[in-house]
């Protein structure tokens, strides 16, 4: 009997040095998260039978961050995992060292395919999706104003222009005036110019008119008249109004342009013109500069021309059990049984981690105590050794009495 437990016990102290070893050989493995054995004694009904690896479980605790400075690679700042493609099933990891493959692929270093939220063909993320996250580097086209909103206070204490008509080119024939920069179908940009006229009060002295005339470029806008009418009561608030379209020819070989022109955020008010918001939904071409990730996630694209496109959104995954899930190697897991499935979200909801960008989380290997579980382990072997070998000296000395 006391051979076996001695056994036991080298082949637990065998098991220790073996998992010690693993967690030392992996201490710079990223997102590598260190194990331990858990043992219990043995018993024959009541004769002690030695010891057994009752079980192995991993420390799912936060390892530290190394910046990288890189915006794809990115780290788990609290619980949860990324979730993968790998060889055609889904695995989870810790390891943030993601880039693109020549697809345009968000992929590890060790070719897991990153899962998330893609977007649509209008850039709007699809949450009930999730699939291999692909980035889109190419160019974007200009994009052609179809919209103005122009907030702005028009100052109550203004006369009225003697210079008539209005005329662009004589300041004494009207008030105030702003301009917004706009762009046409090939991309090129044009200054649509405002000019707000005071006008008489209305036959309801409570309102005052101000006409509104445009000009792109330098040139008149005639469509409907080129001009708009704003009324405002005696508490200086817009009444009345209905943003209009104006048609514009950019020239030079771009399409007609139908813009409108909102201006319902005017106001009229005892004090100095001033703009308050001036803004269009048109641009440039541009091309691709570089990506950004969140810390919800999301991944953008940005561009030479100043946008910024949504590409997608990382996912995340926790279980219930974290010591259930099965390590298959490249320091990822897949789901069992005994974890549970897998509680899918975005990165900061629920039980689930933020994301840091430009960092990945080292392995929560602590070097000193795997040092001092390690001297440990060695002394455990050596005295169950010193066991089997004080046995077999009693086993000698009896058979050479017998």
């Amino acid at each position: 009997m006391s051979f076996s437990i001695g056994l036991s016990g080298l082949n637990a102290a065998s098991d220790e040095l073996e998992v010690t070893s693993n967690n030392i050989a992996n201490v710079n493995s990223a997102g590598y998260k260190s194990f331990r054995n858990q043992y219990a004694s043995v018993y024959n009904q009541y004769a002690p039978g030695g010891v057994q690896l009752a079980a192995q479980t991993q420390r799912f605790t936060q390892g530290s961050f190394q910046e990288t400075g890189r915006s794809l690679d990115m780290a788990i700042q609290g619980g949860g995992f990324f979730v993968g493609s790998m060889n055609g099933h889904q695995v989870y990891t810790r390891r943030g060292y993601f880039q693109l493959d020549s697809q345009g692929v968000i992929t590890n270093d060790l070719g897991m395919k990153l899962q998330g939220h893609p977007v649509d063909g209008d850039g709007n993320l699809q949450n009930s999706v999730v699939s291999d996250l692909q980035i889109q580097k190419g160019d974007i086209a200009a994009r052609s104003s179809g919209n103005v909103t122009i907030s702005a206070n028009l100052n109550a204490g203004d006369e009225i222009p003697k210079t008539t008509p209005f005329d662009a080119s004589d300041s004494d024939s009207y008030n105030s005036s702003t301009s917004v920069n706009i762009y046409d179908s090939l991309g090129k940009q044009h200054s649509l110019k405002e000019y707000f006229v005071k006008g008489k009060t209305s036959e309801n002295p409570s309102i005052t008119t101000w006409t509104v005339h445009y000009t792109m470029d330098g040139r008149s806008v005639t469509n409907n008249g080129g001009e708009d009418t704003l009324k405002f009561d005696s508490s200086g608030k817009l009444v009345d109004y209905k943003p209009q379209s104006l048609t514009l020819d950019p020239s030079g070989g771009a399409s007609s342009m139908t813009t409108k022109v909102d201006l319902s955020g005017m106001s009229q008010f005892a004090s100095d013109f001033s703009i308050n918001k001036a803004t269009q939904d048109g641009y440039a071409s541009g091309q691709f500069t570089k990506l950004s990730v969140d810390d919800k996630g999301q991944i953008f694209a940005d561009y030479s021309n100043g946008k910024r496109e949504l590409q997608g959104q990382v996912v995340m995954a926790s279980f219930s059990n974290e010591n259930g899930l099965h390590p298959v190697g490249n320091t990822a897991w897949e789901q069992t049984s005994s974890s549970g499935e897998a509680i899918i979200g975005s990165p900061g909801s629920s039980q689930l981690g933020a994301l840091k960008s430009g960092a990945v989380e080292q392995s929560n290997v602590d070097l000193s105590q795997e040092l001092v579980t390690l001297i440990t382990a060695q002394r455990d072997y050596q005295a169950n050794a010193k066991t089997i070998q004080t046995a077999s000296k009693l086993n000698s000395t009896l058979m050479q009495i017998i």
